[in-house]
């Protein structure tokens, strides 16, 4: 709920789908570019070989800024707000992390990671 919650849904649904754009825009744009195809027609016979990939390529950059943008946009709902409560321990000593930002004022990063 942090994140502002059905945007986080779809937040992240458009991120693994914008990963697999390029690769439709490859194979489509190769079939468009097949003997009889729309591309094949409307391009000079140099550039058709070249378009699938010059496409997907576009296609990434253009995928990559989105999804940038849409990372500032959630992570921006972030700014300024209060730590989610949790417990963990810290040399020993079991504290939550409200009474440890009291103890500490500075601001704090937590990185959280999962070691496989």
């Amino acid at each position: 709920q942090a994140l502002g919650g059905a945007s986080t849904h779809v937040f992240l649904l458009l991120t693994r789908m914008q990963q697999v754009v390029p690769l439709l825009v490859y194979f489509g744009v190769q079939q468009l570019c097949k003997p009889g195809g729309l591309l094949a027609e409307l391009l000079p016979k140099e550039l058709v070989s070249w378009a699938p990939g010059a496409l997907a390529l576009l296609a990434f950059v253009i995928s990559s800024q989105y999804q940038q943008y849409q990372a500032e946009k959630v992570s921006s709902l972030l700014v300024g707000k209060p730590a989610p409560a949790f417990d963990f321990s810290l040399g020993g000593k079991k504290m939550s992390i409200a009474e440890f930002m009291n103890e500490n004022p500075l601001p704090t990063i937590i990185d959280f990671y999962q070691n496989f």
